[in-house]
């Protein structure tokens, strides 16, 4: 199986695959393949640098290109968790394969940006609430499609979770809305 996760900054997607981990999936996460082309290139991996890097590999090689890339090592026999999933053309690889489910993590702006208060030390933090709103409207709009285009993702989703909760919430939403369904 492979359950994907898509979700606003802060979201909690993360967390989600660690639950999903504690049960034996494996994580990959698209933001960390855009990491690690960062790295290659000695490119800072701020949130700024990340987000024209994963453009710039959409519209080079096709708007799927980050699932594809995750994708290549899968076994069938294992199950999987990918997070960050951020383009329609994601999706649509990822819907190619067995068992695909796409969820999305639904968080209220205001607990998000506190949430973004608490992780300051992070490379990809943003330091102001205009800066958060500003860069979530921005991965939001895009009519390009190699860009970031969070809300057509969101309506793609299969499963949507409530993450307003405390974390022994989720883990039950997860267990109900997810693990039953392996």
């Amino acid at each position: 199986m492979i359950i994907s996760i898509t979700g606003k900054y802060c979201s909690g997607k993360d967390t989600v695959a660690d639950i999903l981990k504690e049960k034996g999936f494996l994580h990959i996460s698209l933001s960390d393949l855009i990491r690690e082309e960062a790295a290659k290139r000695n490119m800072p991996a701020t949130r700024e640098n990340l987000i024209l890097l994963g453009n710039e590999l959409r519209k080079q090689f096709g708007a799927g290109v980050l699932a594809q890339r995750a994708v290549e090592g899968i076994r069938a026999d294992k199950n999987y968790v990918i997070t960050s999933i951020r383009n329609p053309g994601e999706v649509d690889v990822l819907k190619t394969k067995k068992d695909f489910v796409l969820v999305n993590i639904d968080v209220s702006l205001d607990i998000r940006w506190q949430r973004m208060q608490q992780r300051p030390n992070r490379p990809d933090a943003l330091k102001t609430f205009e800066d958060f709103v500003r860069f979530e409207k921005e991965e939001a709009e895009s009519s390009d499609p190699a860009h970031i285009q969070i809300d057509k993702v969101i309506g793609m989703a299969d499963i949507v979770i409530d993450n307003c909760g405390s974390l022994e919430e989720l883990k039950k939403k997860v267990n109900a809305n997810m693990l039953s369904k392996l």
